[in-house]
């Protein structure tokens, strides 16, 4: 098929649909519940110099970063999913990699995948992103409220959510997701 190009900070809407088991031109109407979509950097081509006597040079690839992944709900088969891409790519002339993970309401799955994704250059459109994620913390429960009494080794939960995304490919400094607890005695590194 045809190659997609993308910029860093391009906002990019992926539209798609579930197919029939079997098929490859009908949709699965039947198919609701979530997709998960995930958009991969190109792969970066490295080499290694062993330190023999003859220097001998051993090339090999590293799988590109995620960049992006994001969920999107199935209704009759069809989603659409948005997402920006982050400013800090590879800015390569290879390929990227895009897949798609869905899951059913009745427990059937579907996936896909597209290797036709170019992921080069900057937006012409810039975002003046000055506010931080929202973020809901829970413990054990979606249900906790400030107060509540919680058992010996709770669980820690934290929404995060921002329009324009939340870099955590770990490329890079401040690329990473940490929780910091007891006041920065104890740093857990969640990317």
């Amino acid at each position: 098929g045809s190659k997609a190009q993308l910029r860093a900070l391009d906002r990019v809407i992926v539209t798609g649909a579930i197919m029939r088991r079997g098929t490859t031109d009908e949709i699965d109407s039947t198919f609701t519940g979530v997709a998960t979509i995930s958009l991969f950097d190109a792969d970066m081509r490295m080499a290694v110099v062993d330190s023999d006597r003859n220097r001998t040079v051993t090339p090999f690839v590293v799988n590109g970063a995620n960049l992006t992944r994001t969920s999107a709900q199935v209704y009759k088969g069809r989603f659409t999913a948005e997402f920006v891409i982050p400013r800090d790519i590879a800015y390569s002339e290879l390929p990227g990699r895009l897949f798609g993970f869905a899951a059913s309401t009745d427990r059937r799955f579907a996936r896909g995948a597209a290797r036709n994704v170019f992921v080069n250059g900057l937006s012409d459109d810039q975002y003046d992103d000055i506010d931080g994620p929202s973020m809901a913390i829970y413990m054990d429960s979606r249900r906790f409220k400030p107060g509540d009494i919680v058992r010996d080794n709770p669980i820690l939960i934290v929404d995060l959510q921002d329009g324009t995304g939340i870099n955590v490919t770990g490329v890079g400094v401040g690329h990473n997701l940490e929780a910091k607890i007891n006041d920065g005695a104890f740093i857990e590194n969640l990317t």
